[in-house]
């Protein structure tokens, strides 16, 4: 490469700088072509200055002056396509193997045959001059959906596909106000590293929990390893993979289950409350069950057992959901014991008043209303946690809370319809339940 081409600024920078043959002056108004190779690096700019050379030095070859007319890169492409061969820039022909590149050299090179007079497609096809376009983080989110579509379309209303999906969207958005609209193709783990270091001092700051900041790089990290594996699985690995934040993040820490004392001013307040009947029913059933909110108000009347030896609630897909947390572990049968099978008797139809949009929503907020009117640190979510820590205190084995609860179990499968039996669990949950709460 003739290195006359390429000249350096005072302040470091490196420039390409051609010649117009002198009859061409006229027609292309200038003595000479500079453009900034955004670099003080002279390798990078021998690099970035090579389809630049090719680009003028064909065109003025072809005597054509440079048009106002916008070359998009589905064009340049498409005409590579025509012309023979795959388009690919010169800066990917000089950064492959010898072998690739003289391979695509000889392609274009059979392409350009016979000589005849080109156009600026053509020309830039030949040349290689327009790099492959980019793809910023907003583009990627908008791929990522393209591509997941039974991670988000699958949930039974709307309302529960965009809780599922924003977190997404603020990751992007987060990832774009510190780092702009940056090509995540040619991301690298130092860039990742750069963006971590903001996550981090917004939580010094005091507007960042630790937990939001790991999630934000999770769900970026999903968003980026997706796309590099369907569209451009030579760029893999992800940069996101070694990207951590350390650090304590139990400030979040987990809702805390209810004190027995707590349950009985809880039960107190409910009994003498003006709130639905359906509502005062589905606090009562979570207490003994553990079920949440979206697994309770979805109940259809099908999956409501009360005529069996032992009455029972089948959490799982039906007409009011098509799924239920992944399907998975959570898909299970909870007998109904004391309480509980008072109130679902009252009710053995489901509970119309809250299977809805953002039903399950409203419930947990009236139902919070109530319950932090005599305990304030306390939410629905509490019930779930309680029951988990009476089973454990009663001395259930793990796996069958887990059954109970809906949880995996580290290293035992468990699944829907075999493992432990209704009899099992009715037994654990007599044990673990206190007399008063039955």
């Amino acid at each position: 490469m003739n290195i006359d081409y390429i000249t350096r600024r005072e302040s470091g920078a490196y420039c390409f700088r051609m010649v117009v043959p002198p009859p061409l002056r006229g027609k292309f108004g200038k003595r000479e072509v500079w453009k900034s190779l955004k670099t003080n690096d002279r390798k990078q700019a021998l690099i970035k200055a090579a389809p630049l050379i090719q680009f003028w030095s064909n065109l003025f070859s072809s005597g054509e002056a440079p048009s106002e007319e916008v070359i998009t890169f589905d064009q340049v492409s498409g005409t590579a396509a025509k012309l023979g061969f795959e388009y690919r820039s010169a800066q990917d022909i000089l950064a492959a193997s010898i072998q690739d590149s003289v391979g695509m050299l000889k392609e274009r090179l059979q392409a350009s045959q016979p000589i005849r007079r080109r156009n600026k497609a053509e020309i830039a096809s030949l040349a290689g001059v327009m790099d492959v376009p980019g793809m910023t983080m907003n583009q990627a989110l908008k791929r990522y959906e393209e591509l997941s579509p039974d991670k988000f379309m699958n949930y039974s209303d709307e309302r529960e596909r965009y809780k599922r999906w924003r977190p997404f969207v603020q990751a992007a958005k987060s990832f774009t106000e510190v780092m702009g609209d940056v090509d995540i193709l040619t991301l690298k783990p130092k860039d990742c590293f750069k963006y971590k270091a903001a996550l981090v001092q917004q939580v010094a700051d005091g507007k960042l929990k630790v937990d939001s900041a790991r999630k934000k790089i999770m769900w970026l990290r999903l968003i980026h390893t997706k796309v590099l594996e369907i569209d451009a699985p030579d760029l893999l690995p992800c940069p996101w993979d070694r990207i951590t934040i350390e650090g304590d993040g139990s400030e979040k820490g987990k809702r805390k289950p209810f004190t027995e004392d707590e349950i009985k001013l809880v039960r107190e307040k409910l009994d003498n409350s003006e709130a639905s009947k359906q509502l005062i029913a589905i606090n009562f059933i979570s207490m003994n069950t553990g079920a949440t909110c979206k697994e309770l108000t979805h109940l259809h009347k099908d999956d409501i057992v009360l005529d069996a030896p032992i009455p029972y609630i089948a959490i799982r897909p039906n007409a009011n959901r098509n799924r239920v947390k992944g399907n998975g572990t959570r898909i299970r049968e909870i007998p109904l014991i004391g309480r509980a099978l008072e109130e679902m008797k009252k009710f053995p139809h489901g509970f119309d008043e809250f299977c809805r949009n953002n039903g399950s929503e409203d419930l947990s907020r009236l139902s919070n209303d109530i319950i932090k009117g005599v305990v304030k640190d306390r939410t629905f979510y509490s019930y779930r946690h309680r029951i988990a820590d009476v089973l454990r205190r009663s001395g259930c084995q793990d796996t069958l809370k887990d059954s109970i609860m809906g949880h995996t179990s580290k290293g035992m499968q468990m699944h829907y319809g075999a493992g432990y039996t209704l009899e099992n669990k009715l037994e654990a949950l007599l044990k673990a339940l206190p007399e008063d709460n039955r």
